[in-house]
């Protein structure tokens, strides 16, 4: 009787954090932000202080990220947390409204934004920063998905989670 070899197939990552989306998303780019430009400070730190201006799009993607972690850490008071991610339709899974979830928002928001661009700053010399020099009180607004943008509210609003500039709220 003919035996049948067996199928090997590889296996989907499991995708949980932004290491592993970037790893299952954009796996050319695995390991290029890290000490990338001025808001990039460490390997995905969202507490790290920015250092400056952001030096391209990816390093202000890197700072939209950072500001989307606080809030959910100053919202829901709770750090980083694993999430569950879906690897064949791209997108997050947990409840909508969760913790899990907001992470993967601001995770996914990142990785989406970044796809196709050149990270040419990685290990940035820092000393070419260019200080930020006022530092205004930010707000949060919440998706609702869970994502959360940081805004100015001298220049703009939150409505039903989308940051508007004044005059459109």
């Amino acid at each position: 009787m003919p035996t049948t070899p067996p199928t090997t197939t590889t296996p989907m990552p499991v995708v949980t954090d932004i290491f592993s989306l970037i790893n299952h998303r954009i796996p050319q780019k695995d390991g290029n932000y890290e000490n990338y430009g001025c808001a990039g400070i460490g390997n995905f730190d969202a507490d790290a202080k920015t250092l400056g201006r952001p030096v391209d799009d990816v390093d202000k993607a890197l700072n939209t990220r950072k500001h989307c972690i606080r809030c959910i850490k100053k919202d829901l008071g709770l750090g980083y947390q694993p999430y569950n991610y879906h690897e064949n339709n791209n997108h997050c899974t947990d409840a909508a409204g969760t913790t899990d979830r907001a992470f993967c928002e601001c995770d996914l928001e990142f990785v989406e934004t970044v796809m196709g661009l050149e990270t040419p700053n990685s290990n940035f010399d820092t000393s070419q920063c260019i200080p930020i020099t006022t530092r205004n009180k930010g707000e949060c607004c919440k998706s609702s998905l869970g994502l959360y943008k940081w805004y100015n509210p001298l220049r703009s609003c939150c409505t039903d989670g989308i940051v508007v500039a004044n005059g459109g709220c």
